[in-house]
């Protein structure tokens, strides 16, 4: 696998790094196929500091709608990028490396910002302002300053608790649990609520989910897309019965038929996200279905 010790070095340390990428425990033999796959990564991840000194990110926001009275009660902000290329680069794609390189913490506060801003700005324009849910990661949780400079940016903005909602994955959440219940608990000090995303898809034990500080289970996708499988249905119905009992709030996510959503009402859920209400939109169009 190369001709001389720095070749040989560098391709060692390539299938290392597989290795530890398939969770480690484990060793890879090195091909050129994985070269590739570095530099891409690597080209990426430089794209991802230009993107954040030129400013190519935007957010887009997604509605919550009430199932009883087809109300929207909240947005949930999602980052965008408009890369030069031209090409759509997923967020699935650009955040999971974002959090490998700890560029996370700066397009996280980005987020933050930008997204108090419009709520400034909505509540100047309007007079009231819609919640929004702003989306933290595992990684975000490392930051032992991240509470403190939430608030800075609350203040900095003059945005209220109530119109602001942190959204974390299960997964997030229990890959350090101690860790981020601490961290979840002063947001919800602060008067800002707490939803779980994805939530099934994840590992989450019932014996933790009366311990973490939450206040909405957001059902995953995956279980609304084939909600009229028995066994989707039933797990659809255990979510939200021990919901009520814990006094927690409900959403599913990725609605897109009408039959999806008259199943959710029949069986109490809260609301709904997904495209049978609309996409995720920019601000200057999901303003239009607001106001």
């Amino acid at each position: 696998d190369g001709s001389n010790i720095e070749t040989l070095f560098k391709n060692s340390s390539i299938a290392m790094y597989q290795a530890k990428d398939g969770g480690g425990h484990t060793y890879r033999m090195y091909k050129p196929s994985m070269h590739d796959k570095i530099m891409s990564r690597l080209t990426m991840e430089q794209d991802l500091w230009k993107a954040i000194k030129n400013n190519e990110f935007e957010m887009y926001y997604q509605p919550k709608v009430n199932l009883k009275t087809g109300s929207i009660e909240g947005l949930e902000a999602l980052i965008r990028w408009h890369h030069p290329s031209g090409k759509h680069i997923s967020p699935a794609v650009f955040i999971p490396l974002a959090e490998e390189s700890r560029l996370i913490h700066i397009i996280g506060e980005w987020t933050v910002e930008n997204t108090c801003g419009q709520i400034q700005e909505w509540y100047q324009k309007f007079g009231d302002a819609v919640k929004i849910g702003i989306n933290f990661s595992g990684r975000q949780f490392e930051q032992p300053d991240l509470v403190k400079k939430f608030k800075c940016i609350m203040r900095s903005k003059g945005v209220l608790p109530k119109h602001l909602e942190i959204e974390v994955t299960e997964t997030a959440v229990m890959a350090n649990i101690n860790t981020a219940v601490n961290i979840l608990e002063q947001f919800r000090e602060l008067g800002i609520q707490v939803s779980l995303d994805d939530f099934g898809a994840g590992y989450t034990s019932l014996g933790y989910l009366k311990k973490l500080p939450i206040d909405t289970l957001k059902i995953d996708q995956s279980f609304i897309r084939d909600c009229t499988d028995n066994s989707n249905l039933a797990i659809i119905q255990g979510i939200i019965a021990i919901s009520q009992k814990m006094g927690f709030k409900t959403i599913a996510e990725g609605v897109e038929t009408q039959e999806q959503h008259d199943l959710l009402k029949s069986l109490g859920c809260d609301q709904f996200q997904g495209y049978l209400c609309s996409k995720p939109l920019p601000a200057k169009e999901i303003v239009h279905l607001i106001w």
